[in-house]
């Protein structure tokens, strides 16, 4: 407990308070119109927060989608590999491939393995024999939300 006399307490607070408002002001940001720079500002927002309404909804489902989906094999500290590889930097790994060649993976790892797709076949030998599960249900605009929230998750750190 804080010892300090409430009056200690009541500056600090008052302080704290004080550079929230002017840091608005000198900032002049809504939540809607941050920068993508800001995206973390302080550490203590939602990384949702700060997106325009759409790019906001986007993150929100691909939450979401990762969290119904993906958690249960990949870490949510998307630097770590857990039953399945760490993701971060999945766009990254797979950019040397059509965008369609990652949500073909997607949805159906296996079927991108025995067509000898050269990615597919080096995570298979590197993972095998933990199989992805198949998400046949899932569009290219859900493969965009889950990749977005995997990129904002990249940009914490």
């Amino acid at each position: 407990m804080d010892t300090r006399p409430w009056y200690q307490l009541l500056y600090v607070s008052s302080l704290s308070i004080v550079a929230i408002v002017l840091s608005v002001f000198y900032l002049d940001l809504q939540p809607s119109e941050a920068p993508e720079e800001d995206l973390w500002y302080c550490g203590v927002i939602s990384p949702g927060e700060y997106l325009p309404d759409s790019l906001g909804q986007a993150y929100s489902n691909g939450k979401e989608l990762f969290k119904n989906l993906c958690a249960q094999c990949h870490s949510r500290d998307i630097r770590m590999d857990a039953a399945g590889p760490a993701l971060k930097g999945v766009e990254r790994r797979w950019a040397d491939y059509p965008r369609e060649d990652l949500y073909d993976f997607i949805r159906n790892s296996q079927q991108q393995i025995e067509a000898q797709h050269p990615r597919a076949v080096l995570l298979w030998s590197e993972w095998q024999p933990t199989v992805m599960s198949r998400f046949a249900i899932l569009s290219d605009e859900d493969i965009e939300h889950l990749l977005l929230y995997i990129r904002e998750l990249e940009r914490r750190g």
